[in-house]
């Protein structure tokens, strides 16, 4: 009779076993690579301005889209920290889209691009892939935030100077790279640096300093939107045991934030929309999967001729396909 007891009191509580709290975050390994096979599905609604010279100008249309390919995270080094720094290229990809019974193809190798129209190559660009070789690298936290970024570019040769005159701090500030590096890093955090138990939730913000269109030199706080994540709990996927993360997420930027609309600089504003889920695999401490839904829409312009818009509406699906 004990036994029994004492079997139906295991029972009882080994659901409550099987739900326990666990640590979510990354972990990085120095030389790893991390090849994960990515694919884009959707359907792009752009409209050129009416103004334009173009033949579909103030025409609304759609675009078929089918992207498949790899995407390499590459990781350089790790600190005492564990911020990972984290090269990232992508040395495959075939892009399709269709529109109006017109069939276009961008094909990315580890070197070349390729491009086509309705099956007859088309020149486009300089035939390099312009993402096969990792130009930066992210510096990514335990917690998976973005802290910071690191340029791999060689460095240009500096031609001697006539004359010795001190350079302005602010012309030796690559502006772009600089925007580029703000927008990164506020990027949400995707874990919350503590253990979560399975149907927990827990937010994270989006937001960065701008400077006041009024008073550029006031750096405002400013939040943009706004990721809820909760742990959905344990589930074996081809063997492994990962951890399966709801996605909630939502982005909005307004032009007018950062500087007043003019004549020659029309308003424009932003949107992305992002659910699904994430798969952690705890032990290895890495995303193993990603199934999003995402929309996105820019538009911009200043009244009927000038309007135009695009919106993007798809799925983009991540798996990790081995780490080394």
């Amino acid at each position: 009779m004990k036994k029994v007891v004492f079997f139906g009191i295991f029972a009882a509580l080994s659901p409550l076993a099987s739900a326990h709290a666990v640590v979510l975050e990354q972990k990085w390994t120095p030389g790893q690579d991390l090849n994960y096979q990515t694919a884009l599905r959707g359907t792009l609604n752009v409209q050129t301005p009416a103004s334009a010279n173009f033949m579909l100008a103030g025409v609304p249309f759609d675009v078929e889209i089918r992207g498949d390919g790899v995407a390499q995270f590459k990781v350089l080094s790790v600190d005492d920290a564990g911020v990972g720094t984290v090269a990232v290229r992508v040395p495959q990809f075939d892009l399709r889209g269709e529109s109006w019974g017109q069939k276009g193809q961008m094909t990315l190798s580890e070197t070349a691009s390729k491009f086509s129209l309705n099956g007859k190559a088309i020149k486009f660009g300089d035939g390099t892939n312009p993402l096969g070789k990792a130009q930066t690298a992210l510096r990514i936290s335990r917690q998976g935030r973005v802290i910071g970024v690191q340029n791999l570019a060689p460095k240009a040769p500096v031609a001697p100077q006539a004359d010795d005159k001190p350079v302005a701090a602010a012309g030796a500030i690559n502006k772009g790279a600089l925007m580029t590096a703000a927008i990164i890093q506020a990027l949400p955090t995707l874990w919350p640096g503590r253990d979560i138990a399975p149907g927990e939730s827990w937010k994270a913000q989006v937001s960065f300093p701008v400077a006041s269109p009024t008073d550029p030199k006031k750096l405002t706080p400013t939040q943009f939107g706004e990721w809820n994540l909760t742990l959905k709990g344990a589930e074996t996927v081809g063997g492994q045991q990962l951890q399966r993360v709801g996605v909630v997420g939502s982005l909005s930027v307004d032009s007018a934030q950062f500087t007043p609309p003019t004549a020659k600089t029309p308003r424009g504003v932003a949107k992305q929309d992002v659910s699904g889920d994430l798969w952690l695999d705890a032990a290895s401490g890495q995303i193993a999967r990603a199934d999003l839904v995402v929309g996105a829409r820019v538009e911009g312009g200043k009244g009927t001729k000038d309007a135009s818009h695009a919106d993007f509406t798809g799925t983009l699906q991540l798996n990790l396909k081995g780490a080394a």
